[in-house]
């Protein structure tokens, strides 16, 4: 990246990461677009290096909320939602896949909006996992099913623990990734470019993060999902 394209990215990356060290979620859904469109090499996996600097650092700031039992069935989830992800990389073109996402997310918000609430569950939270890692492996956003599970948890339980799953699932889909052969030398140099902006949002995200309560947690939720499925469905289309 020549200098200002560099900056811009920098700041996207801020941007970003003060939004999800604010809500828990978000950072994918704001960076991976713009740094696309900068950067086609960008995405998936530099993002996923940066969610992962990202997510570890917001897990060891609110480590003591962590609801370690809900985290371990997502990350359960992750493990075979991976695997499907760098199958579905080989063998389906990219479009369907995005569209199928973009329609499952719809629908989950769809119904979280008529006031559905989704139990936290083993079974449940195995399936937010697998269709997480999927997501993530396949178009590096993978919150929005995460997200929709822990709509209802207070905002410092959703955030400490949807960052535990970031940070396993984030590092289960590089390795992904490195073995279908999609991030190397040249991903992870772009990727350490960028981090100096992970660590100015998470800095910007510790007053923030004071001032989201349920309610407003709640309705980012919604907006983070509809938001998600309509920039995944765009990207197919394009």
């Amino acid at each position: 990246m020549d200098p200002v394209a560099l900056l811009v990215a920098t700041a996207l990356v801020a941007v970003a990461a003060a939004v999800q060290g604010a809500l828990g979620f978000g950072f994918s859904l704001v960076a991976a677009p713009a740094l696309a469109l900068l950067d086609p090499l960008l995405v998936p996996g530099p993002v996923l290096v940066l969610l992962l600097v990202l997510t570890v650092g917001t897990c060891l700031r609110e480590r003591a909320w962590v609801d370690r039992t809900g985290a371990a069935w997502v990350i359960t989830g992750r493990l075979p939602g991976t695997l499907l992800g760098v199958v579905a990389l080989a063998l389906l073109p990219a479009s369907v896949l995005a569209l199928g996402f973009a329609a499952t997310i719809l629908a989950g918000a769809a119904l979280a909006g008529l006031g559905m609430v989704v139990s936290r569950r083993p079974a449940t939270l195995v399936a937010t996992g697998t269709l997480a890692g999927l997501m993530e492996t396949t178009a590096s956003i993978g919150g929005p099913p995460v997200a929709l599970a822990y709509r209802t948890a207070a905002p410092a339980v959703a955030r400490s623990t949807m960052s535990l799953i970031f940070v396993v699932g984030a590092s289960l889909s590089l390795a992904g990734l490195g073995v279908a052969g999609r991030f190397g030398v040249a991903e992870a140099t772009s990727a350490a470019l960028l981090v100096p902006g992970v660590a100015v949002g998470l800095v910007v995200s510790s007053p923030l993060r004071r001032h989201v309560d349920a309610a407003v947690l709640g309705r980012a939720v919604l907006a983070f999902a509809v938001v998600s499925a309509v920039v995944v469905a765009l990207q197919a289309v394009w």
